[in-house]
């Protein structure tokens, strides 16, 4: 028989089994509520969760999209902090009304498992400002991951050396204005068709530095384009000067032409900064 003890603090939890003793580290999720939170995911889930009003509870399902729901007296900032217990836990909001009260994801627990896909995993947190190091190295697909995350400013370096799709992974991130240098240096997944489309669409507000960034960082992995969909797509603010310091001619495009572009349409990609597409 499995025991399970929870901690004065609710913490951290130890599991006294047949097996040996186990200590679990936390994920914690940062939450200003109403009233009620509701957590959502999909797919299997084995994990603990403490609320941080001095309740706490088992979570488990077996397949689909499960709403764990509760609900706070007074309102107010809690941080609710998960403990996986084995497998995976994926965040699955998916422009669901529920995720309005989450505003910071924290750092992952060394050996977290988000599984292989975050699809619409945090699409249409609009209140959420930051996001932590979280462990997404074995996560594939990240196919609109953080689209309309309206209240994202900055976006951190995250291992997405796996992945294959980011089709509209940051679409509507309008705040965002910093996106993380050497971001895909060292991205290894096979690039799916449209892997890049509309991924950063509608980002008004990133700047030129983010751009450079970002083509920098693409050109730098060595990937070759898909064939279908080969185009990466970023809107970005203007007024924060033209990328690489070039300027632009009757048609928007960069000149001189940036090494960096230079050497993604040589690897069969296409390049549309504010919807001008950088050919020659």
């Amino acid at each position: 028989m499995t025991m399970i003890l929870e901690s004065a603090n609710t913490t951290t939890w130890q599991i006294l089994s047949e097996e040996g003793d186990y200590t679990g580290n936390t994920w914690n999720l940062d939450i200003d509520t109403a009233g009620t939170f509701t957590l959502i995911t999909n797919g299997a889930i084995d994990a603990f969760v403490a609320w941080d009003d001095g309740t706490s509870e088992k979570l488990t399902a077996t397949s689909g999209t499960s709403n764990f729901t509760h609900t706070y007296s007074p309102a107010g900032t809690y941080t609710v902090q998960l403990q996986l217990l084995s497998g995976d836990v994926r965040p699955y909001y998916n422009n669901s009304a529920a995720g309005n009260e989450l505003i910071v994801l924290g750092n992952t627990p060394a050996g977290w498992g988000f599984g292989a896909t975050l699809q619409t995993a945090f699409k249409g947190l609009g209140n959420m400002t930051a996001i932590g190091d979280i462990d997404t190295s074995g996560v594939s697909n990240f196919f609109q991951t953080w689209h309309s995350c309206f209240s994202l400013t900055v976006f951190p370096l995250l291992d997405i050396s796996s992945g294959t799709t980011f089709f509209r992974a940051w679409y509507f991130c309008d705040s965002m204005t910093t996106f993380s240098a050497n971001f895909f240096d060292s991205w290894a997944g096979v690039p799916a068709d449209n892997c890049f489309v509309q991924a950063w669409s509608a980002c008004f507000a990133l700047t030129a530095t983010s751009v450079e960034n970002i083509l920098n960082s693409i050109a730098a992995s060595g990937q070759n384009a898909p064939g279908t969909g080969p185009d990466i797509t970023i809107d970005y603010d203007a007024g924060t000067g033209v990328p690489y310091g070039g300027t632009l001619d009757g048609s928007g495009r960069i000149t001189p032409e940036p090494a960096s572009i230079t050497n993604l349409r040589g690897r069969g990609w296409t390049v549309t900064l504010n919807g001008n597409i950088q050919d020659l």
